[in-house]
């Protein structure tokens, strides 16, 4: 075969084929099928010839032989192709420019009748044509199936006639989309014609029933592309028993259009542009649309709305939704907002391509796209479509035309974008008609481009690719100036224009683009966010698409979030847990006002500081704001975090909370609650170092002094309204360990001492029982778990006798005690003794009592002696072997080291030196280096080891909501403490702490144990 074909001395490169292997198989069947040399040698001539003019000869030539084959090679096909001027040309072409026809003439090959009168051919359609044409097209069928099959035939022939038109150069581009268009329309009308009617049959008539289907976007605006969905809309009006009966005819409609067959479909239909989109109802009620439109209408939906068309059902009704929506959309007085939001959503657009490499290649989103022209155009409409009504069209062109006319553009200009955006729109469907598929992008290949040069409606002189290329940016680059000069320049002024959202905030307006989400990942990793897609789900949450009941994200969400989430993911990528402080962020804006919250955060720098470093450093201390979020407002003032509480101050904010409050159990919730604000201030002011670890430390000892004595002052009363107290009580409160030494940690229980002076006679077991009852009644307000918490943990061991003595020893039995069985370790908890609440003669008789028992003025060898065996025997058996190193409290170097050694020299000289008899640890320490017992530069290191471990501690706590006392060895807790130190990785940290520990451990032994 292949020698008999050679006989004829073919010339392939005439057709400008490619792949000459298969194009000899081709060429060898129609030889085969041929009745005589002759006939095969004039049609294999005519071939050659048409298919150089092919923009993908290959292609063509392919599909040729498809279509001969499904005819069988039909002899008088073939005679026709050598005889019809015109016929194997058109084909040809066709074959050539969409597989997507091809497939449709070689599935009905007989449809070639079509393209054999070229006049007929020519000849525009109007929509009644159309819809007449249609509706005959499912007459001779009974059933619904059979006539949902046959809608879905006449598309198909439908479409090949309009895209033949288009091809062969016999219709404008404005009637290549009025015909789609028009055919969408007829296609949707009888669709809702046979659903209704199959609904009636399966549930009974729909008297009082009325229907209407809205088009929106390009069926809407009678633009429509080859491959686009059809955006649609349901209304009905009728009573409350049409709901049910309204719904289904919607679903009907859809599945009637979008679902496919054997026979293929008739369109993908999309209803989110309805109102709430997804999540709102598939068919509403007039009135619902209604009240919708007047409380709830969003800016883009204005926009959206443009295009809403009636296309099937009651015309009346259709009437009476476009009376509705008409003042909705075109406004006298159009808000800034409007113009913000219609910039943002372009700018996501834009965005969007940018990230995914089509900036440049994307003809509908890209630079100098299709949509630079259409969102110019409908901002120009929204602006002045009230009061030019001219302009209130749905069409693109149609409202240019208009704008012209109104004198909103200059004519020239007018004329250029009109031939640009045909351009861009034939270059469009050019791509699409390929595959039948939404193509936007252009080829990269230089070979595609030049087919799809060859492709277009002109003719190109040397080198289509580049000619096409150079023709695609010249109108591209129109398209943008005009774009820009009316659609971002006119506003630039407005500081929240959003061309000035950083990069950043360019990719969070697009933050539900894959692409962008692989950006903002890269950008979380490199600043340090240890869990970059827990980050990205609170970025989700924050613009309303992440949670369980997920949507798409809402424009205005994404806006504010761009505006605001650089800032806010700087200030958290300073933080010392980022992913900490962004999860904190989102959970208190998603409990409360998030627009206010996000609007506030993206105002004020000090707003931020305060949210990354509190949900950075102290989640635990972040837990009053998520039960009472009102607590922000006093977080975000700064004057209110910098400047520390006094006694005074304290104690009139508590008054004025209490005085609010009459029942006794309600007064105590009040307390907690203040207790829960202030230790809020306390770890604001600490986390963003407003103050040192002294400041922080001497305001909770404040703070727990001032809640004492409120639960002293409230346990009274209540005594004495039950009839269980007369008189003032002679009764003191005294606080040792962390709150007599004005050593408050966050996770510091209160080390409490009662003590009371009875009568003689018989009123002294009454009022011991009064006095017991008082201090129960003082630790059940401490600690009794209330709605708003607890206060306090309460420890009382340091009492006389301990847990086996009186709750309230009296003065007498004090004296006793601690002149005759008192221990060495008692001597050492009473340095820290401080009264803090009760009767202040009682106090001053205790001070007495127990002085010459604390402060020895000739103290022994032998309570030397005791209290360094105690302290042997505490890091001998209180402290773990696998964490006595990194122990904080206990361990080698730690908080124990510096109390020990200062607590022992006050047990040796403060009874002689009355100036020693300092409660703190850290007040003690220059006393000590004034008397010469301890030399400046010892005390210094005992001083910073000590304010070193403090806060350590406190961190602890913070970040993990309970006492913790050794150091964590987990890289992610230690980069965290390191970072809230404002130090720069674990590293530094470890050898600091360590530093610290040497050194403070070096000069306790030497000092304390006597050891070199």
């Amino acid at each position: 075969m292949d020698a008999a074909l050679e006989s004829f001395g073919l010339d392939l490169s005439a057709g400008c084929l490619r792949n000459t292997a298969s194009a000899r198989r081709a060429l060898a069947t129609l030889l085969d099928s041929a009745p005589d040399p002759l006939f095969f040698e004039r049609l294999a001539t005519r071939l050659l010839e048409s298919l150089g003019e092919c923009a993908d000869p290959d292609m063509a030539l392919g599909n040729l032989h498809r279509w001969l084959a499904q005819l069988g090679h039909s002899l008088a096909v073939q005679r026709m192709l050598i005889e019809d001027q015109f016929l194997l040309r058109h084909l040809l072409l066709l074959f050539a420019s969409s597989q997507y026809f091809a497939d449709i003439l070689c599935r009905d090959p007989a449809y070639y009748e079509l393209l054999a009168d070229p006049a007929r051919l020519a000849q525009r359609r109007s929509p009644e044509e159309i819809a007449d044409a249609v509706a005959r097209s499912v007459v001779p069928f009974r059933t619904y199936e059979g006539r949902l099959d046959a809608l879905r035939r006449a598309k198909r022939r439908e479409i090949l006639r309009i895209g033949a038109r288009d091809l062969l150069g016999l219709a404008t581009f404005t009637e290549v989309v009025e015909e789609l268009s028009a055919f969408a329309d007829a296609a949707v009308a009888q669709a809702y014609r046979m659903a209704r009617e199959e609904i009636e049959r399966r549930f009974g008539p729909l008297d009082g029933l009325e229907f209407a289907v809205i088009a929106m976007g390009k069926q809407g605006g009678r633009e429509l592309n080859y491959s686009s969905d059809i955006d649609l809309i349901f209304v009905y009006r009728g009573n409350e028993s049409h709901v049910a009966s309204a719904a289904r005819i919607g679903e009907h409609l859809i599945e009637a259009l979008a679902r496919p067959t054997a026979e293929g479909y008739l369109f993908r239909v999309d209803m989110r542009l309805r109102p709430e989109g997804q999540a709102g109802p598939l068919v509403r009620s007039l009135d619902a649309y209604r009240d919708y439109y007047e409380h709830h209408v969003e800016h883009w939906e204005r926009q959206a709305l443009l295009k809403a068309r009636f296309v099937a059902g009651d015309e009346a009704l259709g009437r009476d939704f476009h009376a509705l929506i008409e003042p909705r959309v075109y406004r006298l007085d159009v808000p800034p907002s409007l113009i913000e939001e219609l910039r943002l959503n372009k700018l996501r657009v834009e965005k969007r391509c940018e990230i995914a490499g089509e900036r440049f290649t994307n003809v509908k989103d890209g630079w100098g796209g299709i949509r630079d022209i259409e969102f110019t155009v409908q901002l120009l409409q929204l602006l002045f479509g009230a009061r030019v009504p001219e302009v209130r069209t749905g069409n693109t062109l149609e409202a240019l035309d208009a704008l012209e006319r109104a004198g909103l553009l200059p004519a020239d200009e007018c004329q250029r974008i009109r031939e640009a955006y045909e351009f861009l729109r034939v270059v469009e469907h050019r791509l699409q008609i390929v595959d039948e598929r939404a193509v936007r992008c252009l080829p990269l290949a230089s070979e595609a481009v030049g087919r799809l040069a060859r492709r277009m409606p002109r003719a190109w002189h040397h080198d289509p690719s580049a000619e096409f290329t150079a023709e695609y940016r010249r109108r591209a680059g129109t398209v943008r100036a005009f774009h820009q000069r009316l659609f971002f320049d006119p506003f630039e002024r407005d500081a929240a224009a959003p061309s000035r959202l950083t990069a950043l905030g360019e990719l969070l307006l697009t933050l539900d683009s894959e692409e962008a989400r692989a950006r903002i990942r890269q950008y979380l990793v490199a600043r340090g966010f240890l869990a970059p897609e827990r980050a990205l789900s609170d970025l989700d949450r924050l613009a309303g698409i992440g949670g369980p009941h997920a949507t798409a994200a809402r424009l205005e969400d994404l806006a504010l979030l761009a505006r605001v989430g650089p800032r806010l993911l700087e200030t958290a990528a300073t933080a010392p847990d980022p992913d900490a402080a962004l999860s904190f962020v989102v959970e208190v804006a998603l409990k409360g006002d998030r627009e206010g919250l996000l609007t506030t955060l993206g105002e004020s720098g000090f707003a931020r500081e305060v949210m990354c470093r509190l949900g950075g450093t102290a989640p635990a201390a972040t837990q009053p704001i998520r039960r009472e979020p009102a607590l922000l407002d006093m977080l975000f003032e700064p004057e209110v975090i910098a400047i520390p509480a006094d006694d005074r101050s304290l104690r009139e904010r508590l008054a004025a909370r209490l005085a609010r409050q009459e029942e006794p159990e309600a007064r105590l919730n009040s307390l907690r609650r203040f207790k829960r604000r202030e230790m809020l201030r306390i770890a604001a002011a600490d986390v963003l170092a407003a103050v040192d670890v002294e400041g922080v430390v001497q305001q909770l000892t404040l703070l727990a002094e001032v809640c004492l004595g409120a639960a002293v002052d409230l346990s009274v009363a209540a005594l004495r309204a039950q009839g269980d107290l007369e008189g003032e009580p002679e009764f003191a409160v005294f606080g040792l360990g962390g709150v007599g030494g004005f050593e408050m940690l966050y996770a510091s229980d209160l080390d409490l001492l009662f003590v009371c002076d009875l009568p003689e006679g018989e009123a002294r077991e009454r009022c011991y029982r009064s006095y017991s009852r008082l201090a129960e009644r003082i630790q059940d307000a401490l600690t009794r778990l209330l709605p708003d918490g607890d206060l306090y943990s309460v420890d009382l061991r340091l009492r006389p006798e301990g847990q086996g003595g009186a709750l309230v020893p009296s003065l007498e039995a004090c004296r006793r005690y601690y002149a005759d069985r008192a221990q060495t370790w008692e001597r050492q908890a009473l340095l820290k003794a401080r009264f803090l609440a009760g009767d202040t003669l009682v106090a001053r008789e205790f001070c007495d009592i127990i002085r010459p028992f604390a402060f020895p003025e000739d103290p022994s060898p032998e309570m030397a002696a005791e209290v360094r065996a105690m302290k042997h025997r505490i890091e001998r058996e209180r402290t773990d072997r696998a964490t006595r190193m990194r122990d904080l409290k206990l361990g080698p170097g730690g908080i124990s080291d510096v109390e020990f050694l200062v607590q022992g020299l006050q047990l040796l000289h403060a009874g002689r030196h009355p100036v020693l008899r300092e409660t703190s640890t850290l007040a003690a320490l220059p006393v000590l280096v004034s008397m010469g017992l301890l030399p400046e530069e010892e005390a210094g290191v005992l001083r910073e080891g000590y304010r070193f471990q403090m806060r350590l501690r406190n961190l602890l706590y913070l970040r993990f909501g309970r006492p913790i006392s050794v150091l964590p060895e987990g890289d992610e807790d230690q980069r965290a403490l390191a970072r809230a130190l404002e130090m720069e990785n674990a590293g530094e940290l470890l050898e600091a702490f360590y530093a610290h520990r040497e050194r403070v451990r070096a000069i306790f032994e030497r000092r304390f144990y006597g050891e070199e």
